[in-house]
């Protein structure tokens, strides 16, 4: 019985082991064990191609370059033999390896510390160059300076990380030699924060072929609590979008932590922009004010499936006047402000929430009101656009008792047939005027047709005058025979130049 369990476990053990569950990515010593497998590719340099041919681009397509390659687990690169330093594709025994005779990125993670081609490839294959690749993502949310590669390599070697810098290149003929041993050490670079491709390319003429390498700071080998090894270039669905919205500059601009093939952003169920191949930003301009409610959508090709469309709503706010200052003259107020859009679709005056009748526009940025009732008054410009609404305040005290003309129902500083028509326009069409005191020319304090009727009376038939201060001069209302409180009527405001001081 114990004998048979001891053969469980070794079956279990090898089990495991074909399915790379023993092996990490990244092993103890800091050895990268997991890489994505390109080739092999015929090359006539030999092993010992010189500095110049091991720079040379073996994969191109013409269009796709070792700048801008994507490495993933099954995408195929269609390099063009006519254009790459490469001749052909070459032949190995791996069935899993490039189908259908089409170079193909081939998932390996090694048992060991090295990447052994030949166990790769199934057989040994002469004179060709193989590329590996992965994707670094730092763990530590910072840069990680001052870290050093070391490798080995059967036989030269180039190590590229990112785009393009290149931290490691090797023109030589040699065998990779043992076991965790470092051949050579690079100079100090910085792996950003994030994800940073890495890329290798390895030659070979004959025999043994492959490479190790590891990187190491001043806390000693990174390993996976630093680094993590990816073999996917693409972020898993859903996604996080950081969504910044510029009212002033009308952008808004949406940046993802993960590279997709394609990623498009949707308004009302049209694409109206889109981003291509390892792009983390989408910027709209010239966006309209208002509400505007988009969807992002990143497209997995054949790697996966769409993402789930991911909602936002978004508002550009107008921006509004700044500098609104009010300044009295007499009962007069002058408002100023500058305005900071082209337009707003109202722009108006307010005081206590209502409109202040009798404001003149003088431009879009100035407007005088002729009288305002003594006393502190706090008045609001408000000017709306696309929905919105935007307010801004000003104080200001208007000295002196309110005056005015009894009778002069249209502040025209003459008493006429037109102030009785203005005051039953007041009482039954609802037009304001600057004071209801003028309209009350019985000074009974209510507002009735009896008013206009005693206004046509002094007029035409010679009829008792309006109350005081009467039609001839200016004056306070002295509050004779009235039976509510006078001051129920709105404040009088009376343009100063209609009744001088």
């Amino acid at each position: 019985m114990t004998e048979g369990r001891s053969w469980i476990r070794v079956a279990m053990f090898l089990c495991l082991s074909s399915a790379g569950l023993v092996a990490a990515d990244i092993d103890s010593n800091g050895f990268i064990r997991t890489w994505l497998i390109l080739g092999p590719y015929s090359q006539s340099y030999g092993d010992a191609p010189g500095i110049t041919n091991i720079r040379k681009d073996y994969l191109t397509d013409g269009i796709v370059t070792e700048k801008t390659v994507l490495p993933g687990e099954g995408r195929e690169v269609r390099t063009n033999f006519s254009i790459a330093a490469s001749q052909r594709l070459l032949a190995e025994s791996n069935a899993a390896m490039n189908p259908r005779g089409i170079p193909q990125w081939y998932k390996y993670t090694s048992p060991q510390d090295t990447i052994d081609h030949n166990a790769i490839f199934g057989t040994d294959v002469n004179d060709h160059v193989t590329y590996a690749a992965n994707w670094l993502v730092n763990r530590t949310g910072e840069e990680i300076p001052d870290v050093r590669a070391g490798t080995g390599s059967d036989d030269s070697l180039q190590v590229i990380l990112g785009a393009d810098q290149e931290i490691v290149i090797v023109n030589s003929a040699r065998g990779y030699g043992s076991a965790g041993q470092i051949q050579e050490w690079s100079n100090r670079f910085t792996i950003p924060a994030g994800r940073t491709r890495l890329l290798v390319k390895v030659f070979d003429r004959g025999g043994g072929s492959g490479f190790r390498l590891k990187f190491e700071d001043a806390q000693g080998a990174l390993r996976s609590d630093r680094l993590e090894i990816r073999t996917d270039p693409y972020g898993e669905c859903p996604f996080d979008v950081d969504v910044q919205a510029d009212s002033w500059l009308r952008e808004v601009t949406f940046r993802w932590p993960e590279v997709y093939p394609s990623v498009q952003v949707f308004e009302g169920g049209v694409a109206i922009a889109s981003a291509g191949d390892a792009v983390q930003e989408i910027r709209l301009s010239g966006i309209f004010p208002g509400t505007h409610r988009y969807e992002i959508v990143a497209d997995l090709l054949a790697f996966g499936p769409r993402c789930t469309p991911v909602p936002f709503t978004v508002d550009i706010v107008p921006a509004w006047p700044e500098g609104f200052a009010c300044v009295a003259s007499g009962t007069s107020v002058r408002f100023s402000w500058r305005n900071l859009e082209g337009y707003y679709e109202v722009v108006k005056i307010q005081e206590g929430g209502f409109d202040v009748p009798g404001i003149a526009f003088e431009s879009n940025e100035s407007a005088v009101l002729p009288a305002a009732t003594p006393g502190p008054h706090r008045y609001a410009l408000v000017c709306e656009r696309a929905g919105f609404r935007g307010e801004s305040f000003c104080d200001v005290r208007i000295e002196g008792e309110p005056v005015f003309r009894r009778g002069d129902v249209n502040a025209s500083g003459a008493v006429d047939i037109a102030d009785a028509i203005a005051g039953l326009d007041y009482l039954f069409a609802g037009k304001l005027v600057l004071c209801v005191d003028a309209i009350d020319s019985n000074n009974d304090a209510q507002i009735d047709i009896g008013d206009s009727i005693g206004l046509l009376g002094f007029l035409f038939a010679s009829g008792p005058a309006p109350a005081p201060p009467g039609p001839d001069r200016c004056g306070a209302d002295p509050d004779d025979g009235a039976t509510i409180p006078i001051d129920a009527f709105p404040p009088c405001a009376y343009p100063s130049e209609m009744c001088p001081r």
